[in-house]
């Protein structure tokens, strides 16, 4: 049947099916470029997250309702609630008490002090979310089904970490089959058992994540509890930032063994085989990343590639990536970035060799 393939975020514990190997490497997978780009410059609150200007136009006119003003400032009281006349700093772990981005954001508008005390946990959750969708700096392997539990290098994870995320298909057998026993003249390769996931540590779906404030709104069920047209107001007001897409150009980086792919030698590639039957307009580098990264006892990758690379044995398998902007390149050539190694010849004509096997 052939073994399936799973990309997995060691460090995040973020688990994602390929299937089989050659069935999806080139379908889509370049997606893993999006989580590898380092999305954590974001602006700070105040650009995100307005500030309350008492009276300020929040929202226009339109069809639907009139024009939304931030209210004016009305003289604090003796007898305002009880809450804004609690202290700040109890105020704020109040906000850590609560779960739902929605929530916080309802809270927050109730009025101006809430406002100025809840826009900055805003801001924190949305950053908070946002660094769990940046995999830059963090290791990287795809796992194949027919991983032996004794063929795991030390180099790839420590015996805590084996114990924490898989469980052996022989400790399965304990489990559930006490009572039978192997024959004693089996073979030896028989005996030797696969890996499997803990279900219950790994986070995973059908798509990396990527953030944006689209996602918070409906991860937290906020699209269908938007009730007044404030909260509408702020809402649209703070869907209107979204991260920097990657630039034109970009470097990708094997930050464990100072080793880098140009993506321009990569549009090179796809000039050579450009109006041909094999034209490689679907490989990005993120295909470099999973060529080169799996890991697994068993050859079975229902590829095509018959040649000397051994891809399930990928020389990358657990090391930490990230993609920066060619402008790097120029850090490197001043001797400020350090010493690095252009692999971008070997690492593409690895991929250019299993392309042209699975489509010639």
């Amino acid at each position: 049947m052939g073994q399936s393939w799973y990309l997995l975020n060691l460090d995040k514990r973020e688990i994602h099916s390929l299937g089989k190997l050659g069935e999806g490497l080139f379908e889509a997978l370049g997606a893993v470029l999006d989580p590898l780009w380092r999305t954590l410059e974001f602006p700070d609150c105040d650009s995100i997250v307005r500030r309350y200007r008492p009276g300020e136009l929040l929202w226009p006119e339109n069809k639907y309702h009139g024009a939304i003003y931030f209210a004016k400032t009305a003289p604090r009281s003796p007898d305002a609630t009880t809450l804004v006349n609690l202290p700040a700093e109890i105020i704020h772990k109040i906000y850590e008490c609560i779960d739902e981005f929605a929530h916080l954001l309802f809270l927050s508008i109730t009025c101006q002090v809430l406002w100025e005390i809840g826009r900055g946990e805003l801001y924190r959750r949305a950053m908070s979310y946002a660094a769990s969708c940046c995999w830059a700096g963090d290791r990287i392997v795809v796992k194949g089904g027919y991983l032996l539990k004794d063929d795991i290098p030390e180099t790839l994870l420590s015996a805590e970490e084996r114990k924490e995320l898989f469980v052996a298909e022989d400790e399965e057998r304990e489990e559930h089959d006490d009572d039978e026993h192997e024959d004693e003249d089996e073979d030896e390769d028989e005996k030797e058992c696969y890996i499997d996931i803990r279900e219950d540590v790994w986070d995973g779906g059908n798509d990396l994540k990527t953030f944006s404030w689209q996602k918070i709104w409906f991860e937290n069920g906020m699209y269908r509890c938007l009730c007044s047209p404030m909260e509408h107001a702020v809402v649209t007001e703070l869907r209107k930032y979204d991260p920097p897409p990657p630039p034109t150009l970009c470097i990708l980086r094997n930050l464990s063994r100072r080793q880098y792919v140009r993506e321009s030698a990569l549009f090179d590639l796809r000039d050579k085989y450009k109006g041909t039957n094999v034209e490689m307009d679907k490989v990005a580098l993120g295909e470099v990343v999973l060529c080169r990264t799996c890991f697994s006892s068993s050859a079975s990758t229902a590829l095509r590639y018959e040649g000397d690379i051994e891809v399930h044995r990928g020389v990358w398998a657990g090391d930490r990536f990230d993609i920066v902007s060619a402008e790097w390149l120029k850090e490197l050539e001043s001797n400020v970035a350090g010493d690095w190694t252009d692999v971008s010849s070997e690492a593409l004509k690895e991929v250019e060799d299993i392309w042209v096997a699975e489509y010639a």
